[in-house]
């Protein structure tokens, strides 16, 4: 049994990124130009619409991969509001 459990940590672990050893020379690559990574980008949504958005995602409907949220100006303003900041 001990055997099996090395084997499926050994196994689980090569399917990890180490986002901390990529995130970096990626992000000044985007920068560069040399990446355009918006090919990924399905769907771009304000945030009333985010609840929507999330349950395409979970459940794989309309072809949808990565989901942008954009804040529009009037929930900027709301949560400022709200806040007191």
């Amino acid at each position: 049994m001990f055997w099996f459990w090395c084997c499926f940590i050994s196994r689980a672990r090569q399917f990890q990124t180490h986002v901390q050893r990529y995130t970096k020379p990626l992000l000044d690559r985007i920068r560069a130009g040399e990446i355009d990574p918006s090919f990924v980008i399905t769907h771009r949504v304000n945030l009333e619409e985010a609840p929507v958005a999330y349950k395409k995602f979970r459940d794989k409907e309309d072809g949808c991969i990565k989901v942008v949220l954009k804040p529009q100006l009037d929930d900027i303003v709301k949560t400022t509001t709200i806040n007191g900041n």
